[in-house]
């Protein structure tokens, strides 16, 4: 019975390691995104479309990258495509699957439609 306990605690715990350490997806807002910026935080910007067999792609290998633990201080917006014109007009954002990366007021970086795992770690390891 000592031993079940213990190892409930256990599997529990790594639970919440998870859950504490990623970096945690948010829907776009202009004022949370201006306040990262402001705060000179690192940041990822995913366009994404629900329809979009690119984007369902991207999301997969994102979210798996962004778990890891030395992301966990970056700051995850995703925007709506089809209902967040105002956001990709402000991001200069023209097309769903893209991936902006950025640090502070500064733009790194953007990718579109790129569905390959390790460019897209690389893309994702700018903001750190």
């Amino acid at each position: 019975m000592r031993l079940l306990q213990i190892l409930s605690v256990f599997i529990i715990s790594l639970s919440l390691f998870d859950l504490v350490q990623a970096a945690e997806k948010k829907p776009f807002s202009q004022d949370l995104f201006s306040a990262s910026q402001a705060s000179d935080e690192s940041i990822v910007v995913y366009v994404f479309a629900p329809w979009c067999t690119t984007c369902k792609q991207q999301e997969v290998i994102i979210e798996k990258v962004l778990k890891e633990p030395r992301f966990d201080k970056v700051h995850y917006y995703v925007v709506d495509f089809d209902n967040d014109k105002d956001g990709m007009r402000k991001l200069k954002a023209n097309t769903r699957s893209t991936i902006l990366i950025f640090k502070g007021k500064r733009e790194i970086t953007r990718s579109a439609n790129d569905t390959d795992p390790a460019s897209i770690q690389n893309l994702l390891e700018k903001a750190l």
